[in-house]
């Protein structure tokens, strides 16, 4: 009987008028809980577990408690409504007992609470994006276009998208002349090195020779911070082994002297690569 009385009642809200029909025209939206059991289910028992539909053929809404809600949910069609919907409607409606549920009816009567409720998710920075402002645009037309006049809050959304492109094109416009003068800076920095190198050695009339050889001489100066650290610690190393030189010129060759004289070399090969890559690369003109 219950259930009987829920059925008809739910065909009168709908366009079709048979159940089968009818309860495929309708999608849940959201959940409440009131310990004063301030609403109703359709089939006309008071509810502390209150279940929410929306019929956006008819703008109706509909309210249920769990026998009801799990016999509807056995016959209803495929319809989802949006998340934002959703938490706008449950904001929305609060805790207020919809009239007849008419949402249409409703939102007549509080116009100004649904539009603030619109204008602080924009105004408050909640969609922050080109991309979310977009859909909530679309979501608006679609879900509050036919309950409310959307114009000003359309306005609004567009306004603050084109904000947030204008700020996006003047960031990309940073970004390109932060890039531009970067490389505008190593390409001064690239031809001061070479024309210090050209002061010091000598080439061939062959410009293509001249400029390989610019090229691997730009290459090894600008390791040359990295030759300057270790200044000290080669300047050391060669003082050992003009030292230990020194010793065998004048003394009796030692195998411990020897080997450390050797290791020194290797040494201190090691750390002169560049120095010893250019004697091999470079003409022997180039390095006088």
């Amino acid at each position: 009987m219950v259930l009987q009385k829920f059925e008809e009642n739910l065909i009168q809200l709908s366009v079709n008028n048979t159940w089968e029909s009818a309860s495929k025209e309708w999608g849940f939206t959201h959940k409440m809980e009131s310990d004063t059991k301030d609403n109703h289910c359709l089939c006309g028992y008071k509810l502390k577990h209150q279940y929410y539909y929306y019929n956006k053929m008819t703008n109706k809404i509909i309210c249920c408690g769990n026998g009801c809600k799990k016999h509807i949910d056995n016959h209803i069609g495929t319809i989802k409504y949006d998340n934002d919907f959703a938490c706008d409607l449950l904001y929305i409606l609060g805790k207020d007992r919809i009239v007849d549920y008419d949402l249409y009816e409703y939102c007549a009567n509080n116009e100004q609470k649904v539009f603030d409720r619109m204008m602080w998710r924009i105004d408050n920075g909640i969609i922050g994006t080109a991309e979310g402002l977009d859909s909530y645009y679309e979501y608006v037309k679609k879900y509050w276009s036919d309950l409310i006049d959307v114009d000003i809050i359309l306005i609004n959304i567009k306004t603050k998208m084109n904000a947030i492109f204008d700020k996006e094109e003047r960031l990309e416009k940073e970004r390109l002349e932060k890039e531009r003068l970067q490389k505008e800076r190593l390409e001064k920095e690239e031809q001061s090195r070479k024309e210090t190198l050209r002061k010091h050695f000598n080439f061939d009339d062959d410009e293509d020779e001249e400029e390989r050889m610019l090229k691997l001489l730009y290459a090894m100066d600008k390791e040359q911070p990295k030759i300057k650290s270790s200044d000290n610690k080669l300047t050391d190393l060669k003082d050992k082994l003009d030292e230990l030189k020194h010793l065998n010129e004048c003394s009796d060759r030692s195998v411990n002297r020897e080997r450390r004289i050797w290791l020194l070399e290797k040494e201190i090969e090691r750390l002169t690569p560049s120095l010893i890559n250019l004697a091999d690369i470079c003409p022997p003109k180039m390095l006088e």
